[in-house]
């Protein structure tokens, strides 16, 4: 790791209350499903789609500021929050329900995933939004 010192990390992306929301959920959702059987279609189906965005583009942030440009205020623009949308939708929803059969295209995934990305640019961005600002 050439000498870069681990102990300054800026983990200022992960306070953001989205980013907390969106784990808590993941891991309630995960838990509950596991030990008692959900029958809600909307959480069975949509909810792992809709905190998706905003918790692998928190990560990305994650590692732009402290791995690849190590800024500590960086933050995503529009246009890379829109392809990230684009390419989920495409590869989840289009390329492996081709050749997977467990999965199945569903545009409402695809919808989920552009509200999931909306969130992020609004609220998980630290650069777009006053929820948390860089250390």
């Amino acid at each position: 790791m050439g000498g870069y010192n681990f102990g300054r990390l800026n983990f200022a992306v992960f306070r953001n209350p989205l980013l907390q929301i969106c784990s808590f959920l993941y891991v309630l959702h995960t838990v509950l499903r596991r030990v008692v059987p959900i029958e809600n279609g909307f959480l069975n189906n949509y909810l792992n789609d809709l905190l998706c965005l905003p918790l692998v583009l928190g990560a990305a942030v994650f590692l732009q500021r402290n791995m690849v440009l190590r800024q500590a205020d960086y933050a995503l623009t529009g246009w890379q929050i829109g392809l990230v949308v684009i390419y989920f939708s495409l590869m989840f929803e289009g390329v492996i329900p081709l050749f997977v059969s467990r999965y199945t295209a569903d545009f409402f995934d695809v919808i989920c995933y552009g509200l999931g990305g909306w969130a992020f640019w609004f609220f998980g961005n630290a650069r777009g939004s006053e929820l948390v600002r860089s250390a």
